[in-house]
């Protein structure tokens, strides 16, 4: 049974990670597949609590959402 994908239930992104040299940080990049917005980030950590956020938004919104019907 196919059951349709919510906006809140679903994330898609193009990671791109590269450093400068040996000795730096990695850096990163995320590009929506929905929207083609790129997001920079100077770091991982920086990486993570985005997507920390996106998702902690994304189940806010699913709460507040009905659930489907069922079949």
């Amino acid at each position: 049974m196919n059951y349709p994908i919510r906006d809140t239930d679903y994330e898609s992104y193009l990671l791109r990670l590269w450093r400068s040299g040996a000795s730096t940080g990695w850096h990163a990049s995320l590009q929506s597949t929905a929207t083609e917005q790129t997001y920079q980030f100077a770091t991982l950590e920086a990486l993570f609590t985005f997507l920390s956020s996106r998702l902690r938004e994304s189940d806010a919104i699913a709460v507040l959402a009905p659930a489907p019907p069922e079949a």
